[in-house]
């Protein structure tokens, strides 16, 4: 997702860089090591427990990006669109490019070119967040122009529809939150708050406990769950779900805490969260992500505690700060790209 540097306030800037290294940090969690198992609550509770803790206080992240297009509201265009989309062929083509390159694999087939234009089951964020982006003006039309009243019921509504149906799963149109529908019902909070707000969300130490008290009760009660095996393949999927609300006000609480945090303009930090999304972008990607997992299971199975977590924790700066400088290269593509067009445009005009 493209930003505007020059208009965004480097506190939630910031919150957009953290909450991109939470989404590393979650994946290396419970992708690359695995969830812990039944057997370890029981034989390490503390060490399951806080990889659960840790789980929770990351799971916040996706929700918080929709947060904050919402705070700010979508201007959508054309271009903004066309980036996106450059972005993501940009970086599925290099990545194919390379692994033909050392691997050997055919760069040319039906697969690579499904990813390509993600018509595969992958990049759900991307595509739930594209539709998200389509509808925009509409949202933002009735967020303009609906009264208090009615902007307040079709809320209440919609998460009150959305707890009972969506959480439950008996309404697959929201899968947990891994849907445009849920993002819809964010992005509106957002821009709900952000019109009508309340005592509440300016109180910083309010934000910051009940972030960690619902990250706290996450944690205890799936690794309760788990130890009791009560459902270990349904569970994670309730607990963890997008559309929990206690997930829901844990991103509510982290998005707050940042808002409420006065921050001068930094230069470094908009520069970094500029090529945040493409962190997930390519980290995601299914050939980078299978050496994603492999070398986090690595470093995790063959350290101790203290000395993992530190391995572990400089791989994933690493590679947040590596897809950062490669988007930087992907910007300056798409600059000539755009000047090139321009001039094209011009000359078609003159003519």
């Amino acid at each position: 997702m493209s930003t505007d540097t020059k208009q965004r306030s480097s506190n939630i800037e910031l919150l957009r860089i953290l909450s991109m290294f939470l989404v590393l940090v979650l994946h290396a969690n419970f992708l690359g090591v695995g969830a812990p198992s039944p057997v370890e609550c029981s034989i390490t509770p503390i060490n399951s427990f806080l990889r659960f803790f840790l789980a929770s206080l990351s799971i916040a992240a996706i929700d918080v990006f929709v947060l904050i297009s919402g705070w700010f509201g979508i201007k959508p265009t054309v271009r903004k669109l066309l980036s996106l989309f450059f972005q993501i062929i940009f970086f599925t083509v290099t990545i194919l490019i390379v692994f033909a390159i050392i691997k050997g694999r055919e760069v040319i087939g039906l697969k690579p070119i499904l990813k390509l234009f993600m018509l595969t089951k992958g990049y759900w964020f991307i595509k739930s967040y594209i539709c998200l982006y389509i509808l925009s003006p509409v949202l933002n039309l009735f967020a303009e122009k609906a009264s208090k009243k009615t902007f307040s019921l079709v809320l209440i509504s919609f998460f009150v529809f959305q707890t009972i149906y969506g959480w439950t799963d008996s309404a697959p149109e929201f899968y947990y939150g891994y849907s445009t529908l849920s993002f819809i019902g964010l992005y509106m909070m957002a821009r709900y708050f952000r019109l009508y707000p309340i005592p509440l969300q300016s109180n910083r130490k309010l934000c910051l406990a009940t972030y960690f008290i619902i990250s706290f009760l996450l944690a205890i009660s799936i690794w309760f769950l788990f130890r009791i095996e009560f459902h270990i393949d349904y569970a994670p999927k309730i607990v963890f779900s997008y559309i929990n609300p206690l997930v829901i006000l844990s991103s509510l609480a982290l998005f707050f805490i940042f808002e409420n945090t006065p921050i001068p303009y930094s230069k470094t930090i908009n520069w970094i969260a500029s090529s945040s999304f493409a962190v997930f972008i390519i980290h995601t990607n299914d050939n980078i992500m299978y050496y994603y997992r492999s070398i986090v299971w690595y470093l995790y199975s063959n350290f101790t505690v203290c000395l993992r977590v530190l391995l572990i924790l400089v791989f994933l700066v690493l590679i947040f700060l590596l897809c950062v400088l490669l988007d930087k290269v992907r910007l300056f593509v798409w600059h000539k790209v755009e000047k090139a067009f321009d001039r094209h445009s011009t000359r078609m005009i003159d003519g």
